[in-house]
């Protein structure tokens, strides 16, 4: 698909000049046909403005209404930029040989940078057609995959399927999500050597990497260090100064038209993740949205989810579980527990006793609900209004 001004969309697998100044943009091959030409037309407006340069959708945008998304503008070379210190922190270089099993989209930021990083490297990239633990588990071993990025929903599928990682694998990058300590742990304890990543898409992917785990293992999740090509600093959030980020953001809403400015302030760009730096190391603390008040007291949702996936993998529920805050007149918020239909009392019960044991107890689960698919984006993220939308629609039926 061509358009206008020297602006070309691609499919995932299409072929992608990286030293061209044709610009690209990337959408989900699955999103609805109206959504596709609203996008495409938007695109067209402010293709002119640029030059190599990437278009992606942000995270979580693609359950929005029609005409209703955010864009990033990402120079090529600063995605270039990104691949390189990956790879070097990687030591993933021509003479390494890599074999890249490419699992995530390339509408997503995590799945282009695979494509850059074998671009730089020469490594080839192995794409698989559909995730299954068995599928990848063979497509490592007949092709010697060396290298692959997973999402933390991945990982919990491997360590229910008590699948001990292949041996030709060196390094496995975990990004997209939190991963708990606990699903961590059993990660490593089946050998496979995580790498846990603190990446966005305003970013080119990657700006911060743990280390390999220790072996053996001491039952500690490393912390994240900055890879050099970013600076960071703290007010109430964290702030991004590097090569790797972008140039430009474009908004569409509707009724609104659209909005296309350089969100950076003298190279700054203010993120929405809250977290601490000591020298290159990086703590997250959460995002800054993910903070809610129950009866007065800060209770940070991520934290909560950690438990709630410690809990899923202890218990070995294999259901989709989310926990989202829910309005109530006394309390301001609460807790409630979403999980799809495959989720049994019995289950519910062991999880709920487990969990509510290691929270504070305003932050027990207060209602479970049981819809027909969680919402979530195409990597799993929680689309946390969606979610509370379709609770409240479905109480309103009622």
């Amino acid at each position: 698909m061509k358009l206008k001004d020297g602006l070309e969309g691609l499919a995932c697998g299409g072929s992608l000049d990286w030293e061209s100044p044709e610009n690209t943009y990337f959408l989900n091959p699955r999103m609805p046909a109206e959504q596709i030409r609203a996008q495409t037309e938007l695109l067209e407006k402010v293709a002119g403005s640029f030059s190599s340069t990437l278009f992606l959708l942000t995270s979580g945008t693609t359950g929005g209404s029609v005409g209703s998304f955010k864009w990033v503008a990402l120079p090529k070379q600063a995605f270039l930029k990104s691949a390189e210190e990956v790879n070097r922190a990687l030591d993933s270089s021509p003479q390494s040989k890599d074999r890249w099993l490419h699992l995530l989209p390339d509408f997503h930021v995590g799945g282009l940078a695979v494509r850059a990083r074998s671009f730089l490297s020469g490594a080839s990239a192995l794409r698989l057609a559909r995730w299954g633990v068995k599928e990848v588990i063979d497509s490592i071993s007949q092709n010697r995959g060396t290298l692959l990025t997973l999402v933390p929903a991945q990982i919990f599928d491997l360590c229910q399927a008590n699948q001990v990682c292949p041996p030709t694998v060196r390094t496995a990058l975990v990004g997209g999500g939190a991963l708990s300590p606990a699903l961590y742990q059993r990660a490593v304890e089946l050998g496979w050597p995580v790498r846990l990543t603190y990446a966005m898409t305003e970013a080119c992917s990657t700006i911060a990497l743990t280390p390999l785990p220790s072996v053996p293992f001491d039952g500690a999740v490393p912390a994240f260090e900055l890879l050099p090509h970013f600076e960071v600093r703290t007010e109430e959030r964290l702030w991004l100064k590097g090569e790797s980020l972008l140039a430009a953001s474009i908004e569409s809403s509707s009724g609104a038209g659209v909005r296309m400015v350089d969100p950076k302030i003298e190279g700054w760009f203010e993120t929405s993740d809250r977290g601490r730096v000591v020298g290159r190391r990086l703590e997250l603390l959460g995002r800054a949205h993910d903070l809610i008040k129950i009866g007065g007291e800060k209770v940070e949702m991520s934290r909560l989810q950690q438990i709630l996936e410690g809990v899923r993998a202890q218990c070995l529920i294999p259901a989709d579980c989310a926990l989202v805050p829910m309005a109530d007149e006394r309390l301001e918020n609460v807790i409630h527990l979403v999980t799809d239909l495959t989720l049994s009392l019995e289950q519910f019960e062991r999880l709920r006793t487990t969990f509510d044991a290691q929270v504070l107890p305003f932050e027990k689960i207060r209602q479970w609900h049981r819809v027909d698919q969680i919402p979530r984006t195409d990597l799993g993220k929680l689309k946390v209004q969606s979610c509370i939308e379709l609770l409240n629609s479905v109480a309103r039926a009622l």
